[in-house]
């Protein structure tokens, strides 16, 4: 993880990236590197290098500008607006590097309950596990809630600090957390108004979508709920759905930012979910966008789970 970056590394992150893309504010797409791959190299392997000992980019090679688009025809609010802006070729080369790395070692302390962006995990994982114990439920008649939780712009909230805190906990290396941090507290942004740009601010939260190491990132977030949920049952505090002959427990299933807790239908339960979910909005630092969560019963009498969903 904290080896050093070779040239074959740089080359191999280059050339994994699509070369027609927009360019950054340095004016250089990814084809203009390769097709001047031999006469750019040697600056290249040398930026990164700089990188690798300093935790920090070159002046300049680390800002973007940020522009608008409408997301509909009728605006009304900025919430309708989607914020665009294009990072360097230098950067994206750089979490290219970490991305290829990073994601090798993340099913070593990602729990099995996230099924996205691991090696050797598919997109349909958790789906076909939660077909399983619904159906396992009502052939069984038991009972059982699940509910459905949705953070709006996760992307744009995740608290560094917190960042910073799982990934020591999880036992990356010092150095290798300088550079998520030279990567992530680097960035110079301005916003383009009209055209012209405004003084540059420098952000202080939040991952780029689009980023080649935004998503590993976010899963390392994401396990901090993970851990919520692995304490509350091993202190028998939730109670999740047992199924299979073996009375395997199910409590939670995650797909990136997405959430489904899987638990037996009770008052306790419920209460100690929210606990969960509170804990981690304090620390994560975003709410819970209510309007795509839903709770959902399995063989629960109907005024039951409308009593449940207004705890």
């Amino acid at each position: 993880m904290i080896s050093d970056i070779t040239e074959e590394e740089v080359k191999e992150a280059i050339w994994q990236c699509e070369g027609s893309k927009n360019p950054g504010p340095d004016g250089f797409n990814f084809n203009f590197i390769k097709f001047n791959w031999d006469t750019l190299k040697q600056d290249i392997v040398e930026a990164m290098l700089c990188f690798q000992e300093t935790g920090c980019f070159l002046k300049g090679c680390n800002t973007s500008s940020i522009t608008v688009v409408p997301k509909v025809r009728d605006l009304t609010s900025l919430e309708q607006y989607r914020l665009i802006s294009l990072m360097g070729a230098l950067y994206k080369i750089v979490t290219k590097v970490l991305s290829c790395r990073i994601k090798n070692m993340l099913p070593m302390v990602i729990n099995d309950s996230q099924s996205a962006f691991l090696k050797g995990k598919g997109m349909l994982d958790s789906i076909l596990v939660a077909s399983e114990v619904v159906e396992e439920l009502r052939r069984h008649m038991r009972s059982g809630l699940c509910l459905k939780v949705d953070y709006g712009k996760v992307y744009n909230s995740v608290k560094w600090n917190f960042l910073y805190d799982m990934l020591q906990r999880l036992g990356f290396h010092c150095k290798w957390i300088k550079w998520v941090k030279g990567c992530l507290e680097s960035p110079l942004v301005s916003v383009l108004i009209n055209g012209s740009p405004t003084t540059e601010f420098q952000p202080s939260r939040g991952l780029g979508q689009g980023d080649p190491l935004a998503p590993f990132l976010l899963l390392v977030v994401a396990e901090g709920l993970a851990g919520l949920v692995r304490q509350k049952v091993k202190k028998n505090m939730l109670k999740g759905l047992k199924v299979g002959s073996k009375d395997i427990e199910l409590c939670m299933l995650q797909f990136a930012d997405d959430k489904l807790f899987m638990c037996e239908d009770s008052y306790p339960n419920v209460i100690d979910v929210k606990v969960i979910l509170r804990c981690f909005e304090i620390a994560f630092g975003k709410k819970i966008n209510f309007h795509k969560s839903k709770l959902v019963g399995i063989n629960v009498e109907r005024n039951s789970l409308q009593c449940f969903s207004k705890l």
